[in-house]
């Protein structure tokens, strides 16, 4: 006997199936990289987490020699020659002024010592992070400790568990490398491979407020104009980055003089030197004004 079917009790077609199928496959292209982004961001979390605790481990360290009077066994840098001295001011380092003249006050130098020289006796890392100073899985991945020997104060630490991520390269040669990943939105580009924390500002590619812009304005035979930045490269994608400014001059006859101007090329040798300061000059009168790169302040 054959047995009929209502139409109510039909199975999907081939095409109703198809479309739901890809359906789910547009939905998963949507959602993995959504996904991925989450997974990324929480690692990177997570690394920024493990900086901190071995900031504080090694802050605490730096204090307590300090008050136990061996002071000198990090603050004698030139007894050490695994130490590297960082070439320039690092991007997020906040720029002081001496409140008498306006001018940028020049800045203790920073010293940086890796894990890879722990167990090398007589070295500042093996004197600051010896056993039990934070938890001991910490202490056996890659890190890099920046601290100011004088005030013997911790700047900022870097931490990676990758194998392929090497912070045992950390030197002079490659320090603007390391230097970029202090943005954050670098390190999640870089794959959240390290971790950090430290550093006296929140440097951002895309918030030019981080870098102190300020002007000084002094009249005496001819008016200067001076431009200080804290930052003048930001985006370590961009090697030589590139930080644009635009100076505009006008008076009461609505005579106005703008114009944009690329702070490495004008800075010239400044940006690879310690400084990052530019200084520009505006001799008057207006109607005939001369641009030119007036000294470094700092």
């Amino acid at each position: 006997m054959v047995r009929l079917r209502s139409r109510g009790q039909q199975g999907f077609t081939l095409a109703e199936v198809l479309g739901a199928v890809a359906i789910l496959i547009v939905l998963l292209m949507l959602l993995v990289p959504a996904l991925m982004n989450l997974q990324r961001d929480l690692r990177q979390k997570e690394l920024d987490a493990k900086a901190e605790t071995i900031y504080v481990a090694a802050q605490n360290r730096l204090t307590a020699m300090r008050s136990s009077g061996y002071a000198d066994q990090y603050q004698d840098t030139s007894k050490d020659s695994t130490l590297v001295k960082l070439p320039k001011d690092p991007i997020d380092r906040k720029v002081e002024f001496d409140e008498s003249t306006n001018l940028p006050i020049v800045q203790p130098d920073l010293y940086a010592m890796n894990a890879k020289y722990r167990g090398t006796t007589g070295t500042v890392c093996s004197f600051v992070m010896t056993d039990g100073s934070t938890d001991g899985t910490l202490l056996n991945h890659n890190w890099v400790i920046e601290y100011e020997p004088d005030s013997g104060s911790v700047y900022a630490v870097y931490y990676s568990e990758d194998p392929e991520f090497n912070l045992e390269d950390y030197s002079v040669d490659t320090w603007s490398k390391y230097d970029s990943l202090r943005i954050r939105d670098n390190r999640l580009r870089d794959g959240a491979r390290v971790g950090y924390y430290g550093g006296d500002l929140t440097a951002s590619t895309s918030d030019t407020s981080s870098l102190q812009p300020t002007i000084l304005i002094s009249n005496k035979e001819k008016l200067v104009v001076t431009l200080f930045c804290s930052n003048a490269i930001i985006d370590g994608v961009k090697a030589d980055g590139d930080l644009e400014f635009t100076m505009a001059l006008s008076d009461s006859f609505n005579h106005r003089y703008e114009k944009v101007y690329d702070f490495s090329s004008l800075a010239g040798d400044q940006t690879s030197t310690k400084s990052r300061v530019g200084s520009l000059g505006y001799p008057l009168p207006i109607s005939d004004i001369q641009i030119y790169l007036g000294p470094t302040n700092k």
